[in-house]
This record gives C-alpha cells, structure tokens and sequence, in this order.
C-alpha cells in the first residue's frame, strides 16, 4: 500500500476517533450532568471508536462501498456523538421528555452489540466472496421499460398535483400534510401514494440517465433526453425542500445525481462524498427542516451540541425506550415485524394492524408527540430481545457487503451504478432510523420499480445483485484496488 492512502486513514481517524468527540466534550462546559461518566459513556465511545475506524478505512481506502458507508454514518452520528452528548448534559430530545438513565447502559449494550455483529456480517461475506469476485456484473437498463415507467410517472404526478393542489406544494411540509390527508385519508393509502409519486419519478429518470447512448440513434437519444428532463423537472416540483421531507428530498436530489455519475465517477470524488455526509449529518441536517410548519424558512443553527439533543436525534432515546419497553413487556414476538410485512394492507380492513413501533414506544412512555423514530436497532430488539437483534444486524451486514461487492465492480466501468444502487443507499439512512413500517413503501417502490427497468433475468436476482446482466471481467484498475484493499485490512 502506498504512503498516502496510509497516511489519510491515519488523519481521518484521528479526526473522526479523537478530535471530534473532544470538542464537542470541550463545548460541553459545566453543563454536565453528575456521575455521567459512567459506563454507558464508555459504551458510547467504543461505538464511536468501532464506526469511527470503519468510516475512515472507507475513505482511505476509496472502495466505493455505497451501502457500508450509509450505515457507518447513521452509527457514528445518530448512535455515537448524539448520545455521547445527551448522557453527559443529560438532556434528551424535548420529543422523548423523561428518559430512564438506568436503561443508558443497556440501549448503548444494544447498539455496540448490532454494530459488532454488523461488523461480522461484513467480513464473513468478504472472505466467502473472495474467490468468486474476478468477474463483474455492469446493469443495463431496457430503454422501453424505461421509457414506459417515465410516461406513467408523469401522469401519476400530474394526478397527485391535481389531487393536492399546486399551492400545497410550495406553502410547507403541514400544509402538503393536510392536503393529501384531505385526498387520501386512509395512512396506509396516503403513504402508498406518495411512495409512488416520488419514487416511481426517481426511479425512472434514473434508467433514462443510464441507457446506454451507443445503442441508440440519435432521434432516440434526444426522445430519452427529452423525457429524462421532463420527468426530473415535475418530480423536483412535486418533491422540493419547502414541503417534502428531509430524507425524500435528499433521496431524490442525491439519488439524480449518482445516477448522472457525478457522485461516485472516480475513487477522488467518493472520498469528497464521504467526508461531507459526516459534516452534512450534523451541521445540515438540523437546518433542512426550516420549512416545516411555515412557508417562511427558519434557518437559526446555535451550534453542533445543541443541534445533537433536538428532536432529529432521538435514534438513541428510542433505544432506550425500546430496553424499557422490552423489560416491562417482554419482547413482542414477531408482532411488529407482521405490520412491517403487511404494511400494504390499509387500517380500514384491518383494525388491528399494529401500529410505527416508534409510535408503540412513544404511547407506551405517554408522549404527546408519538410520530417518532425508531432505529433499526430497537425494531430488532423489540421483535425479539437479542437473539433477533444479533441475527438481524449480522444478516445486514452480509446483505451489504454483498451488494458493494457489485456496486464497486460495476464503478469500475461506469460512471454510476445500477439504478437500485443510486437510490437505495441514501434511502437506508431513513429506514435506519425507522420507523419500519413507516419506510417501507417507499423503500418496496424503489426496490420493484428498479428491478422493472432492468433486462431479463430472474427477479429476485436483480434485486439481490442491483441488477446485474452484463458480465465483464475486471480492469486493471480493479486488480489493483483489490490489492490496496487488502493491504489495508492487514
């Protein structure tokens, strides 16, 4: 391996391990609360730590590992720093008012223990992947299926336009709230719409992005260019930052422009990627919902600290609502996980569909406010204690590093990857978060809508391999990452 990238993990890590978690212990000041020292803290700094490095091979290293990087980052921001800050100055999102202390060390138990089996995941499929990574899988998207999903995109949000009315659209998130509750006013109806008129839009503009220009005459390549535009045009209409939420929006901007290959085009470009979601994840994030009650954007920022104990981080209060709930309850048994499956199926015909786990753990603490997260983490734990989390953390980690194994090979011929694996990873984040039941039609929309637009082949394998068809064998350029890559791991 050679000095420089040697010398980059070095500095990432030392930023990401030590100085980061120290100035924000420096900006706590006198604040902190008595005997926070303990060994949640501990925990929590380990888990720092543990994400911390893995984040920082990733940038050194420069494997384009799209759905790696997602959930390293939800783990280092949401599951690191923000409770690293909460337990000490013990203040918890004004969301989850009255958090238990004494169930502290047994959600930051629950995150590092996910992590670590995360972390096996990954290396158990590296090394059974090893021998059969020589070939690559590039996807190649059919132009009429395309095509087709773009014509029906269009109409579908020209109908939600019609149904929600343009002015919702640019007045704020509530008032577009309002509106489509007034059109569709089953919640399960109402997500599935607005599944489809976002997604579905993304998903098409995607493919069109990706045909391959050589196989088309030149009036095709101007028909596709010409409804590319389009299609992008109407879905940044009907998804902007005034009405749309944080995690919709940023799907669909960052999900464009991977598939426009202007994120991942180069080994240089991923790095830049990389380093400005950590920053982005904290100093942004808080900032973007300005538009959520008022057309007139409040845009007031008073410091990362402060930003770390409001209501978007309250991924590590609901874990520990979870430990609560688990303790006083008991496990639920698969009962959340049947919602999830079943999320299709509208209240109306089923009354009693179980409902967000965030908002079974806000009901079960006696919030007001009950539309809250729940981090995968405490969906695992309360379907089914430890075994369930251990065994769902270690499956995700084996699902991830084998769709990056794909994802990189197919970087290494193309400018951006499949169509699934442009949107999918900046989606995660979200369904990282939870609630799942709440994700998931938007995340089974991108998913089918994506395997549709790629040629034959089995379904499933489509979907497992982002899309692979075309079978190439590998560059130079690869031979050589591949190298590096295990360099750094020794």
């Amino acid at each position: 391996m050679s000095a420089r990238p040697q010398a980059l993990l070095t500095i990432v890590a030392l930023v990401l391990i030590a100085i980061v978690p120290l100035l924000l212990e420096a900006n706590l000041g006198a604040d902190v609360g008595p005997g926070s020292t303990g060994a949640a803290v501990g925990l929590v700094l380990v888990v720092i730590a543990l994400s911390g490095a893995r984040l920082s091979w990733l940038i050194a290293a420069g494997e384009r590992r799209l759905v790696e990087l997602s959930l390293w980052l939800f783990v280092y921001v949401f599951l690191g720093l923000a409770p690293l800050v909460q337990i000490q100055l013990g203040r918890y999102p004004g969301t989850t008012p009255g958090v238990l202390p004494r169930f502290n060390l047994e959600a930051a138990g629950i995150v590092l223990g996910g992590s670590v089996a995360l972390v096996i995941g990954l290396l158990m499929v590296r090394r059974r992947d090893r021998a059969g990574a020589q070939e690559s899988h590039v996807p190649v998207v059919t132009v009429r299926r395309a095509r087709g999903l773009a014509c029906a995109a269009v109409l579908l949000l020209a109908y939600y336009v019609l149904r929600v009315g343009p002015a919702a659209l640019l007045a704020s998130r509530a008032a577009l709230d309002d509106a489509a509750g007034g059109a569709w006013p089953d919640p399960t109806v109402r997500a599935v719409v607005g599944a489809l008129t976002s997604m579905l839009p993304l998903v098409a503009a995607v493919a069109l992005l990706q045909v391959e220009r050589d196989e088309l005459s030149r009036a095709d390549a101007r028909i596709n260019s010409g409804l590319a535009l389009v299609t992008m045009a109407l879905l940044l209409i009907a998804v902007n930052p005034i009405s749309s939420a944080r995690y919709v929006f940023g799907t669909v901007l960052l999900g464009l422009l991977a598939g426009a290959g202007v994120l991942y085009s180069s080994k240089r470009r991923y790095q830049i990627v990389a380093s400005g979601a950590i920053a982005a994840l904290v100093l942004v994030f808080p900032v973007a919902d300005a538009f959520r009650y008022s057309g007139r954007a409040d845009l007031s920022f008073t410091g990362p600290v402060e930003s770390l104990v409001t209501p978007d981080y309250d991924a590590f209060a609901q874990i520990n609502n979870a430990a609560a709930y688990v303790h006083r309850y008991g496990p639920s048994n698969g009962r959340q996980a049947l919602g999830v499956v079943l999320f299709w199926v509208p209240r109306s015909q089923w009354s009693g569909k179980p409902v967000d786990t965030g908002v079974l753990l806000a009901q079960q603490r006696g919030y007001k406010v009950t539309n809250l997260s729940a981090p995968l983490w405490a969906e695992l734990y309360v379907n089914g204690g430890w075994g369930v989390l251990l065994a769902g953390m270690f499956a995700l980690g084996a699902a991830a590093r084998r769709a990056d194994l794909l994802i990189r090979q197919t970087l290494q011929h193309r400018k951006a990857p499949g169509v699934l694996a442009c949107i999918l990873p900046f989606y995660l984040v979200l369904v990282l978060r939870g609630s799942l039941l709440q994700a998931m039609a938007y995340l089974v929309v991108i998913c089918c809508s994506s395997v549709f637009v790629q040629r034959s082949g089995s379904g499933l394998g489509r979907l497992v391999r982002f899309a692979p068809v075309r079978r190439v064998r590998d560059s130079e350029e690869e031979q050589e990452a591949r190298h590096q890559s295990a360099h750094l791991l020794s």
